[in-house]
């Protein structure tokens, strides 16, 4: 009996040996994984090349729609010269359009462009849909388009009724200008700098909200029916942040550096459609991609470094990491994870068990395994 009591002492350390090696994080994914996304069960041959012309018809009629929009924004912006230029493409009321106009020049104002060689268009739309940017160099090489949709809440501008509140309104254009903001503040970027941010989709520069000082923490009142809210007014994207984001959160330099760095899968079924100079904001969709509050990373980084320092780092020839450490003298990870920190206000995760729970939980088990031994060689020697 003592032996076989053994060897179920010795099989659970070994299982619990292996669940604790099972948990560790397994490193970087490789560039070519996709999400499973196999044919549907029973679906003959005849049935999946239909699926297949469907899905490369679905294809390109995005990327013929991306390809109409970019050129019908390269025919407004050709031809005007002053910049800032606001368009507004619909029949706004003229106290609308007024309030538009008022509230742009508010907020161009605090952004303080000061580089002439990047000017900017910005056209205003009333209809549903991402906003997109042209980049300079998918333009003449020197002009940034934002072509912004305006939010439902907006939407009276273009119905002839009063203009909704001016701070409404400053607020949507802080929080769709774009890469365009930063291209017009701080002038062209570095060519890796360029090729990382447009590898994203440039969701770190999605506010230009430097100028202005950072939210305020929820206070202890902060409760679940107002997460919940935020999170149906597309207020809060934690859902949307990577795993390798929440383990940045927590202090792993690996993970802050996949989550910036490292190609994002995706499935065939979730196809976005890119064209080079091109860029959708899509924001919106739950890529599970980016990091929580990720749309203010450049203008967090504007606020804490100074727009000089950010200048240099915008500008460098080097990669983005080099560059970050060249500009800031610590390195990119580190001021990510102690950034993510302080936008999750204190929540930390982990995407592995941490040591300590695995120990005191072996202690615990060793302890109740221990205790029902003793009773049983109690009862047999009575």
């Amino acid at each position: 009996m003592a032996l076989k009591l053994r060897r179920w002492i010795l099989a659970a350390i070994v299982g619990w040996g292996l669940i604790f090696v099972a948990y560790q994080p397994t490193g970087e994914l490789p560039e070519s994984a996709e999400p499973y996304n196999g044919p549907r069960l029973g679906a003959t041959p005849e049935r999946r090349r239909a699926d297949a012309l469907g899905t490369a018809l679905a294809r390109a009629r995005a990327e013929l729609a991306v390809a109409e929009r970019r050129d019908t924004l390269r025919l407004t912006a050709r031809g005007r010269l002053n910049s800032p230029t606001l368009q507004i493409a619909f029949a706004a009321s003229p106290a609308g359009r007024r309030a538009l106009e008022q509230a742009f020049a508010t907020v161009w104002d605090e952004l303080a462009p000061f580089d002439t060689a990047v000017r900017a268009v910005v056209v205003v739309r009333n209809a549903y849909n991402v906003h997109t940017y042209l980049l300079p160099y998918g333009t003449d090489g020197r002009t940034c388009v934002a072509s912004p949709s305006l939010r439902w809440e907006l939407r009276q501008l273009g119905r002839g009724k009063d203009a909704p509140p001016r701070d409404m309104i400053e607020s949507f254009f802080r929080n769709s200008l774009g890469a365009c903001a930063f291209y017009a503040a701080f002038g062209q970027p570095g060519p890796a700098i360029e090729h990382w941010l447009e590898g994203r989709s440039f969701d770190l520069a999605g506010q230009a909200t430097w100028a202005s000082p950072p939210p305020p923490p929820p206070g202890p009142e902060a409760s679940t029916a107002a997460l919940f809210n935020r999170l149906i007014a597309a207020q809060d994207d934690r859902f949307g942040a990577s795993f390798d984001a929440l383990g940045c959160a927590g202090g792993e330099p690996g993970a802050c550096r996949r989550a910036l760095f490292a190609a994002v899968p995706t499935s065939p079924s979730r196809y976005r459609p890119r064209m080079r100079g091109v860029v959708l904001d899509l924001s919106f969709f739950f890529e599970g991609r980016g990091f929580y509050g990720g749309r203010s990373y450049l203008a967090d980084l504007v606020r804490e470094v100074g727009r000089e320092r950010f200048t240099q780092f915008w500008r460098s020839a080097l990669p983005p990491d080099s560059a970050f450490v060249a500009a800031t003298g610590m390195p990119i990870e580190q001021w990510t994870a102690r950034w993510e920190q302080e936008r999750l206000h204190g929540m930390m995760f982990r995407n592995r068990v941490p040591l300590a729970s695995v120990l005191l939980s072996l202690l615990l088990a060793g302890a109740v395994i221990a205790g029902g031994a003793a009773a049983v060689t109690r009862r047999r020697v009575g």
